[in-house]
């Protein structure tokens, strides 16, 4: 496989600058970046060109972030491996392209190769992340119909919204935290460096997803505004409590977004429902990606 290089130089034609990205296929594209940016717009501009594989520009933002994630992940304090992302082919062909967003993951990955590569002098940084991504994507694909209720009611959603999708596991599945820590939610102390590391808001512009639906709930919502926006969260109607059911605005992104309890508890299955009518009812008749 290639290596993931960027080369900065000058488009000589206008003098604009630019970056070369060498691609998992093997081939070298022409990026052109406006002027006087730093290296964090360019990686952005990078994320944002269709030009390069949905998986490249997920690795590009995760290497960006690697050094912090494993800064915090050798404090020895009990946190799993990063839930990294990686777009599958039942998701990229999807009528309805869905995303479901947990609040975190529960012993995510504690042992593997990934650590190796992480804490050994000689360890790979790209080689743990391709390794973290491989392993979201075969979780993913597994037969999740008898998991937890998160899965379920994601499943739920999914045939409702793209009936067309069959058995398959459609959608994309990500958290509001990054790492679980001894299984569970962080610690306090740990939320707000963990809400610095979220790259939710440029995994949503790489994945370009038609809907998301924020299974988190009320009490996740500071962190949810901090990854979005403070005006992210908005009431769906004045009949509906917002602590149950809300908008949720994507930047930059037409997406339906929607905000509901986190389903663990069989009681808030109604909030599923309800959810699925609004989405329905917003996507345009006929709707075609």
């Amino acid at each position: 496989m290639p290596a993931r290089k960027l080369h900065p130089g000058i488009d000589q034609t206008g003098g604009v600058p630019y970056v070369i990205r060498h691609t998992t296929d093997g081939r070298e594209i022409k990026i052109l970046v406006p002027q006087n940016i730093g290296q964090a717009r360019i990686a952005s501009t990078i994320a944002q060109s269709g030009d390069v594989p949905v998986d490249d520009r997920l690795m590009d933002l995760y290497a960006r972030l690697w050094p912090k994630i494993g800064a915090l992940l050798k404090t020895n304090a009990g946190f799993s491996a990063p839930l990294l992302c990686r777009e599958t082919g039942a998701y990229r062909d999807a009528q309805v392209r869905l995303i479901v967003v947990g609040q975190q993951t529960r012993s995510w990955l504690q042992k593997g190769p990934w650590r190796e590569d992480l804490f050994s002098s000689k360890g790979n940084a790209l080689n743990a992340i391709q390794t973290l991504m491989r392993e979201y994507a075969d979780f993913l694909v597994m037969d999740r119909e008898k998991g937890r209720g998160f899965f379920r009611a994601a499943r739920q959603i999914q045939r409702a919204i793209d009936p067309g999708s069959g058995d398959n596991i459609a959608f994309l599945w990500r958290n509001l935290f990054i790492c679980d820590q001894n299984g569970r939610e962080p610690a306090e102390e740990y939320h707000e460096k963990l809400r610095e590391l979220s790259p939710l808001a440029t995994e949503l512009k790489i994945l370009r997803p038609h809907v998301v639906v924020f299974m988190t709930g009320q009490r996740f919502d500071y962190t949810l505004k901090a990854a979005l926006g403070q005006d992210a969260i908005a009431p769906c109607s004045p009949k509906i409590d917002a602590r149950h059911l809300a908008w949720v605005a994507i930047p930059g992104s037409s997406a339906i977004g929607l905000r509901i309890p986190h389903p663990r508890n069989p009681r808030q299955a109604i909030w599923v429902k309800e959810a699925i009518k609004l989405i329905q009812r917003e996507l345009p008749a006929g709707f075609d990606r």
